[in-house]
């Protein structure tokens, strides 16, 4: 597993959120891998469960894997069927490229065009604090939505998900 506390402060991947009278506004800063999937999960969905609306900068993260890709798109899932508000902002364009390259329409119809200005105190969540099985079922269910969104995608992805089924003793669906 990688260690944040052996990358220098500057260079370690964070999530950090402020409440709105309008939203929740998560911001997503460095190179977000698999190992953070369930503790964003977690987080926006508390705040979706809670009925508020979300915003989710993304102007200063520099990279995300597939497992973080497929998360943003379960969370945009998650907020249209709770009938809440999802908006990202500030994507860079290699981001939007990912998202077009994995057919995350879902996602693209949520980038915002005029953002919003970010909080002055922004709280930051403990990027350690999920447990190494429910990382793991991240990892699996962020595949799964990914697969479903097309043929290029299943073909990526499908390997990955049926390994990730047989180890956590999981039956395909």
């Amino acid at each position: 597993t990688l260690d944040l506390t052996t990358l220098p402060a500057d260079e370690q991947p964070s999530v950090s959120y402020a409440e709105t009278s309008d939203a929740t506004v998560f911001v997503i800063t460095g190179r977000m891998i698999w190992l953070y999937g369930q503790t964003l999960y977690d987080s926006a969905l508390a705040a979706i469960d809670a009925g508020r609306d979300l915003v989710i900068d993304l102007g200063r993260c520099e990279h995300m894997d597939s497992t973080l890709l497929g998360t943003l798109h379960e969370l945009t899932l998650c907020a249209e069927t709770a009938g809440k508000n999802l908006t990202f902002q500030n994507v860079p364009q290699p981001l939007v490229e990912s998202f077009e390259e994995l057919s995350m329409k879902g996602v693209l119809n949520h980038i915002g065009t005029e953002p919003i200005s970010l909080p002055d105190q922004l709280t930051g969540i403990d990027l350690r604090a999920t447990h190494g099985s429910r990382q793991q079922q991240r990892l699996l269910k962020a595949h799964e939505f990914l697969a479903e969104l097309s043929d290029d995608n299943r073909e990526q992805f499908g390997g990955l998900v049926e390994t990730l089924r047989s180890e956590l003793g999981e039956a395909g669906s």
